[in-house]
Formats: C-alpha cells, sequence, structure tokens
C-alpha cells in the first residue's frame, strides 16, 4: 500500500522562537502544575469555553517545550504508520520583531540537517526564505546542495512581501530545478511581524495602495494576501507553488456559508482556487483548515473537479494544528471524512508529484 506523506509539519521547539513572543506560555508550560494552572487562568477569562480547547492549548505547549526537534518529530510519527513521510517546515523567527530567540535560526537548520541524514527517506526539509537575512542565497544553496533540503518555505505574515526581488534568486533557482515552495497563506493567522512599517514603507510597492492598518496582525495579513502571488507568478510562471491552508480555515467556512457576493469576492479561498485554475503548477495544502468537520465536504468537492484535484495536498500543519484537533483525529477524520481513494490522492500521488519523490 502506497505510504502516507504529510506534506505540511513543524518541528521547532520553543528554544527557536523569539522570547516576547512565547516566554509567558513557556513557562506556564514547564510542568504539569504550571499547565493545570494556566489552564484554570484561561477558563477565569472565557469561562464559557469548555469544550476541550485548553486541553488542546496544554498539549500545545508540551510539544513545543521540548529539548529538541528530534524529541517532536518522534512524537509526530507516533500518530502514522512506520512508513509514513514528513515535508518538515522551519520557520526564521529572527526578524520578526519580538527579540531573540534562545537559539538562532541557523541552529534550527544545523538541527533539521542532523536528522535529515538521520531519517533520509522519511524527512523533507524546507528552508525557510526570510529576505532581510544577509546572505540568504549562499546560505540556501548550502542547505539544498549540501544537506538536501528538499524545498522553499516562505512566511510573508512575518513582515515582507513574497514578490520581494532579494528573494528572486531563490525562486530563479527553484524554478530551474523544480524545487518545491510553499508559502504560508492564512488569513488572521496567530504568526505575524510585531513591528509596524515605518510611513514611508506603509505603500504597496505593485497597486501603490496605503496601508493605513491599526493593527500588527493586519499588516501581516496584507503581505500574505493571495493577490500579491500575481506579480511572483507573473515573473516565474513555471514555479512549484503551494498556498498552505487553503487562505485559512476561517476564509474556507466563510466561503463554505455565505450568502454575500461581495464578501465571496474577495475570500482567500477563492483567491487560491483562482491561482490553483490559472498557473499550471501552483498547489494547496488543507492543512490547519482540515481540523474543521464542517470544512471535508468542501474539500471533497475539490477533490471530484479534475481542474484542480491534482493540486490539492494533504498536510496537518503539525503540532501547530494541536490547537483544533490531536494529529490521530486529523488524520483518521480527514481519511473518513474525504474517502480512501481521496485521501490517498491528496497523502500520496499528488504529494509525491510536490516533493519530487522517486519511488
Amino acid at each position: 500500500m502506497p505510504c502516507i506523506i504529510n506534506c505540511h509539519t513543524h518541528l521547532f521547539t520553543f528554544n527557536h522562537v523569539p522570547v516576547k513572543f512565547i516566554t509567558g506560555q513557556r513557562l506556564l508550560a514547564s510542568t504539569t502544575a504550571g499547565r493545570v494552572r494556566l489552564a484554570r487562568v484561561l477558563h477565569k477569562l472565557i469561562p464559557w469555553k469548555d469544550d476541550g480547547k485548553l486541553d488542546r492549548l496544554a498539549v500545545f505547549l508540551t510539544n513545543g517545550n521540548v529539548a529538541s526537534q528530534e524529541e517532536v518529530f518522534s512524537r509526530l510519527c507516533m500518530f502514522y504508520p512506520s512508513d509514513a513521510r514528513f515535508a518538515v517546515h522551519s520557520i526564521d523567527f529572527d526578524y520578526m520583531g519580538a527579540g531573540k530567540a534562545p537559539k538562532p535560526f541557523t541552529q534550527q537548520l544545523s538541527e533539521l540537517a542532523l536528522l535529515k541524514q538521520k531519517f533520509p527517506q522519511k524527512l523533507y526539509p524546507f528552508f525557510c526564505a526570510d529576505p532581510r537575512r544577509p546572505d540568504l542565497f549562499e546560505l540556501f544553496r548550502r542547505y539544498i546542495e549540501e544537506e538536501n533540503f528538499t524545498g522553499i518555505k516562505l512566511y510573508p505574515s512575518l513582515g515582507f512581501f513574497p514578490f520581494d526581488e532579494r528573494l528572486y534568486p531563490l525562486y530563479e533557482y527553484a524554478q530551474k530545478y523544480n524545487l518545491p515552495v510553499t508559502t504560508h497563506c492564512s488569513a488572521s493567522g496567530p504568526v505575524f511581524g510585531r513591528n509596524i512599517p515605518p510611513p514611508k514603507e506603509r505603500i504597496h510597492p505593485k497597486t501603490q495602495e496605503v496601508m493605513n492598518y491599526s493593527s500588527k496582525k493586519q499588516f501581516g495579513d496584507h503581505y500574505t494576501d493571495p493577490d500579491n502571488y500575481l506579480w511572483l507568478l507573473k515573473d516565474f510562471p513555471q514555479l512549484k507553488l503551494c498556498f498552505a491552508h487553503f487562505g485559512g480555515d476561517a476564509q474556507c467556512i466563510k466561503y463554505y456559508k455565505s450568502n454575500d457576493p461581495i464578501e465571496i469576492q474577495n475570500n482567500w479561498f477563492v483567491k487560491v482556487l483562482k491561482m490553483l485554475r490559472s498557473f499550471p503548477h501552483t498547489y494547496s495544502d488543507i492543512s490547519y483548515a482540515g481540523a474543521d468537520m464542517d470544512l471535508l465536504a468542501l474539500f471533497s468537492a475539490l477533490l471530484h473537479d479534475r481542474e484542480v484535484s491534482h493540486k490539492v495536498l494533504f498536510g496537518s500543519d503539525y503540532y501547530m494544528s494541536n490547537l483544533e484537533r490531536n494529529e490521530r483525529w486529523f488524520s483518521m477524520n480527514v481519511r473518513m471524512g474525504l474517502g480512501e481513494e481521496s485521501y490517498m490522492k491528496i497523502a500520496h500521488d499528488n504529494a509525491v508529484k510536490f516533493l519530487n519523490i522517486l519511488e
């Protein structure tokens, strides 16, 4: 039987995350008593919420508060058959404006490289590219050519546009060698830059629209908007690009339930779907969004659409998705909801093509 391939996971620990971003949660999650205390505090803040989300938050914090990425990977593997494979997305937090992490991004990468050596046929690491990093292309080439990394990860909500020309050498390389690129594409996600751009940087470079936002999260969404990739794909039409999360679970639900044509027109799920129909090498994964049972009918319908069925990937967003569901629930319910044929299409057939896996 074909193996399951999870195209979207994370292994970084809290030691790789800036101290101002996660300090309080880390301290509370460091012991069992701390996790109980955290749950009690949150229950007082949101007492009407008693549906297991506090327990899942405690699990999420526990997963991140471990000594190594190998320990996170070991936990992830427990939820899948022994021959399962995983695309692992690194994230460069060094420029998000939340202080320094105990371990910088370069150490996160070196640890992943060691894991790749240990599990060469099981783990497929992605290099996170932030245009603000000096010597970015040289570092990228090293991990692709010497450490056998698989592709590129983008996280624009941390504070940059995906069409930033400092990224173009990486795109040229990826297009030339058919490397997969996965970009975070979820509206109102929890991870975004903590710096508000100065006035001179609040003008969209392509549309000249002035970004007059009041919150940092709104700036993050502006950088991440699927429309920004129209310029990127115009310059790199053969780029193999995956829009992770299909625009985000909230946007998918709005599309699924809304009767407002204007709301639908600006919906990120709709925008991503247009990208899949318009550009031959684009993909999207159902990571995190698949944790909502209401959306399985939507994804099931997509897998009966010949234009896009070969472009949908299975991903869980482990361990981020633990905020909604545990990993076993996620994988088993997606499999049940989509049916075996459709599940194996996204969890094997499409994934093999996207990741360039030779069987």
